[in-house]
């Protein structure tokens, strides 16, 4: 099972827990146990206490719960010392889930409180729905009217002129199975919740437009009033069109990396296998060969390289060591690389670094790396005619070093933009001169963050790219 495939199931089981006190008629002490046991599982926590906003929390790890600023109760777990970042932020949005089921199966009981109270209650709940990070909806019965939603269904959904969401009921949503099938009526979320089934985990396809859908995870649960009846049903959605991608990325990886593997092993086994049944092969052959066989095994060195140099990135792992160094150093000794490397043949490549620009405090190895990985982009992109362009400059306004290296090739797509940086991507319109795995620019992104920095491009189909970092300066005064 994977990471992604775990956190799901994780989510699935507890809000299963949450709703099943519910669906059979329990009280808010039984759902309020449910949600703590729900919880102490889900980061394995020896014991999980729900505490209200004004009341003194027990001994243990305090996470505040608040919605727009305010306190609406406090979640602390015993036996636990500390929680990564990602499973902090899920605890806290499965017990605000939690804390809205609660006053939900209350504001949809008739004349249960004041009208006063009722609104505050109404308010202080839309409150903390929002704070909830995944789309979710509150349905009536039957006909799965919306009765509330949170800030993240409004911003997938949109919204009216009058801003109301676009669509009264789940219902009027056009649903799709993972396989592009229409989705049967009585098979969608509201409909199998509002009949008192907990729908946990059912991947489905949300049209918004036409052509354009959007893979969800959704969770659904009947809410009931104290004679047992369904009134209504929370719906929680989860956009997984990330998680789908890097399912997508991941297999697209397996496929370049057998590929790109395939290819200079089959280079080095011909190699070895003519000088080996060739034992009077002339010298200039023999050289040949074996040169052949040098690059190809520094190309499986560089490609394994990457993929343990981004591992260790992301783990926090990569030795750093930081000096205050200049610019047009780095620059100078990344120009001599590409230089021997014979990268720069036939072609142009124009260098434009002011000489006075202010030192920064940085790791010159690292940071040569990356001007080193983008010229080598830019000059395989770029016609032998025409131009690459590397230039700096210092940005006053916000006291950064910044450059920039600019191709004249084919340009980028629009929608590839966003994407070039992740982790085993290649633009399919530069995808022809490019070899590796697709982890250069996604190691240049990592060290150039390592360092406080920032990274992007621009481009636009025909006229060539333009990738630019830029690394704060403040740094060298704070380190000296």
């Amino acid at each position: 099972m994977s990471r992604g495939e775990a956190r799901i199931r994780s989510w699935g089981d507890a809000l299963r827990a949450l709703a099943l006190p519910a669906l059979q008629g329990a009280g808010p002490e039984a759902i309020r146990s449910a949600l703590e046991e729900g919880i102490a599982r889900l980061t394995g926590a020896a014991k999980a206490y729900l505490v209200g906003a004004d009341d003194p929390p027990p001994e243990g790890l305090a996470i505040p719960l608040t919605a727009q600023g305010r306190r609406v109760g406090t979640l602390v777990l015993e036996g636990t010392p500390s929680l990564s970042p990602p499973a902090r932020r899920r605890a806290e949005a499965i017990a605000l889930v939690g804390v809205a089921l609660l006053h939900a199966a209350g504001a949809l009981r008739k004349g249960e409180w004041p009208p006063r109270e009722h609104h505050a209650r109404q308010r202080r709940l839309q409150e903390i729905i929002d704070a909830i990070p995944e789309p979710l909806f509150l349905v009536r019965a039957p006909t799965a009217h919306i009765v509330t939603a949170n800030r993240w269904a409004y911003r997938m959904l949109g919204a009216t002129p009058d801003g109301r969401l676009p669509v009264g009921s789940l219902y009027d949503l056009r649903l799709f199975t993972p396989e592009g099938v229409p989705l049967p009526f009585d098979q969608s979320p509201p409909t199998r919740a509002l009949r008192g089934e907990v729908c946990e985990g059912l991947e489905v396809l949300l049209e918004l437009a036409p052509g354009r859908r959007i893979p969800l995870l959704v969770n659904a649960a009947p809410l009931t009033d104290e004679q047992g009846e369904i009134t209504g049903a929370v719906v929680v959605w989860q956009d997984i069109s990330h998680l789908k991608r890097m399912e997508r990325l991941r297999s697209d990886f397996l496929s370049m990396v057998s590929h790109d593997l395939r290819t200079p092993l089959a280079s080095i086994r011909m190699a070895v296998s003519t000088l080996r049944t060739t034992p009077e092969v002339e010298a200039a052959v023999r050289e040949e060969l074996l040169q052949a066989i040098e690059e190809e095994t520094e190309r499986l060195t560089r490609m394994v390289n990457d993929l343990l140099d981004l591992s260790r990135l992301e783990a926090g792992a990569l030795p750093l060591e930081p000096e205050e160094s200049r610019i047009t150093d780095i620059v100078g000794q990344a120009v001599r690389e590409v230089e021997r490397a014979g990268l720069t043949q036939g072609r142009t490549l124009s260098v434009e670094v002011p000489p006075d620009l202010p030192p920064i405090w940085a790791d010159s190895s690292h940071l040569q790396r990356v001007v080193v990985n983008l010229l080598a982009n830019a000059l395989a992109h770029t016609p032998p005619s025409a131009p690459v362009r590397l230039t700096a400059r210092h940005d006053a306004r916000r006291d950064e070093v910044v450059v920039s290296v600019a191709d004249a090739g084919p340009g980028i797509p629009p929608e590839e933009l966003p994407h070039l940086f992740e982790r085993f991507h290649r633009p399919r319109q530069r995808g022809a001169h490019s070899r590796g795995v697709g982890l250069g620019l996604a190691i240049c992104r990592a060290l150039v963050e390592v360092h406080g920095g920032r990274i992007w491009a621009e481009s636009a189909p025909g006229q060539g790219a333009t990738f630019t970092f830029a690394i704060p300066v403040q740094g060298v005064a704070r380190k000296g």
